[in-house]
């Protein structure tokens, strides 16, 4: 679990403020066997894969990014995360709190 992403998504202004190292970080976890990663910091539910590397990105509770906008903007999508962890793998559902 991390707070900023380690593959780069969503709009442009959110891939401009990444990790400064995302992609030795991704390395190291792909060359180490981890499969799922769970992020925040882009305020939406975005699921990408990388590497063998999947990234949850979980949604927040305060206020949402639309990503389909190319400016930095504020929605009123909330939500958060569930997870299911089982042996060798995560279950993650978003749950959305408001959607407008």
């Amino acid at each position: 679990m991390i707070h900023h992403p380690v593959i780069r998504v969503g709009s442009d202004w959110m891939q401009a403020i990444c990790l400064e190292n995302d992609e030795t970080v991704i390395e190291i976890l792909s060359q180490t066997g981890v499969k799922e990663v769970i992020c925040g910091h882009g305020h939406a539910t975005i699921v990408e894969t990388s590497r063998g590397v999947t990234q949850y990105m979980a949604p927040a509770t305060a206020y949402g990014f639309d990503h389909s906008i190319p400016e930095y903007n504020r929605s009123q999508d909330i939500g958060f995360a569930r997870l299911t962890l089982f042996e060798n793998r995560i279950e993650v559902e978003a749950v959305s709190l408001i959607s407008v």
